[in-house]
């Protein structure tokens, strides 16, 4: 199971996930160390990322969810704000169709 915090910046969702995570006794991801280098570059420039931006970003977490789950699961902390990015995360292909 993959337990997702998530929500604007700066309210506390990687103290919480840290946390939380702790108390399950599983592993804790945050979803911006998975941006691409040149996301990254645009964030440091202040430069608001757009959906392009953030598709492969997506794509990655959502594969990254899919390890997570058939492991022993995991705590993530995401801002994912947008329910078409929630819904991206939730688009992993089958591991067996690979």
């Amino acid at each position: 199971m993959i337990d997702i915090v998530f929500g604007v910046s700066r309210i506390g969702k990687t103290s919480r996930g840290k946390l939380l995570a702790i108390q399950l006794v599983i592993p804790f991801y945050d979803a911006d160390d998975f941006h691409p280098k040149v996301n990254i570059e645009k964030m440091l420039e202040r430069k608001p990322l757009n959906d392009l931006d953030r598709e492969p970003w997506l794509k990655l977490v959502g594969t990254k969810i899919k390890e997570w789950n058939d492991c022993k699961g995991a705590v993530l902390a995401c801002s994912v704000l947008k329910e078409s990015y929630r819904k991206m995360l939730q688009i992993i292909p089958n591991s067996e169709t690979k």
